[in-house]
């Protein structure tokens, strides 16, 4: 099950950081990961309709919440990132897990410039892409903070270049297509209970000032 996958990873990290009920901090952890999907998700059916720059400002919007997610997350375990530095790591990985989102981004892009049923397979489209990265990109990042938390170094002492290049090594590593697979299912399974709408009842990113 995806959702074991993610709620699995949130423990391990726990685990490493000795937190005391890494069960619950590691469901909770999931829980954020999965609320920020959802909100790209939403954002992304907002505005992904727009002819020809729909798909860009969608992925714009995606980046926006995968840092704060990633925020959210070390304000949880208590890890001591700046801003910046959550940024750039967020670009990093998002770049490289991007890939094999592209072709989508190219497809939405075409089909939003098509009035009426383009637009709203331009938006579903990118609602699904911007949901998977945004889920990708919270497991890529667990799995780089457990592996630090493994080796017994301390968090706030580490870098911004290692952490891109640990990330990049995750990421090499894992089978990035299966982890996208499983986060669409998980979309699935979220657009199917009603949770991905445009209301304003989801997730926000965080104010980037």
């Amino acid at each position: 099950m995806v959702e074991s996958l993610l709620v699995k990873s949130g423990i391990a990290l726990c685990k490493s950081l000795h937190k005391t009920g890494p069960q619950v901090m590691g469901q909770e952890i999931a829980n954020i990961v999965e609320k920020h999907s959802i909100g790209a998700a939403a954002a992304s059916l907002g505005v992904a309709w727009l002819p020809g720059a729909g798909a860009t400002a969608a992925m714009a919007a995606c980046a926006g919440f995968v840092w704060s997610m990633y925020f959210r997350i070390n304000s949880k375990i208590g890890v001591p990132f700046s801003k910046n530095i959550i940024k750039s790591l967020a670009t990093a990985i998002g770049a490289n897990l991007a890939a094999g989102a592209i072709s989508s981004v190219v497809v939405s892009s075409v089909l939003s410039f098509v009035p009426g049923l383009g637009n709203i397979a331009a938006s579903a489209l990118m609602a699904g892409v911007a949901f998977s990265l945004t889920w990708s990109c919270g497991l890529v990042y667990l799995k780089v903070l457990t592996r630090f938390a493994e080796a017994n170094v301390d968090l706030g002492k580490v870098g911004e270049e290692d952490l891109k290049a640990m990330a990049k090594d995750v990421i090499a590593k894992e089978n990035v297509k299966e982890m996208m697979k499983q986060a669409k299912n998980r979309f699935k399974e979220a657009k199917e209970r009603g949770d991905i709408r445009k209301d304003g009842n989801n997730v926000k990113p965080m104010d980037e000032k």
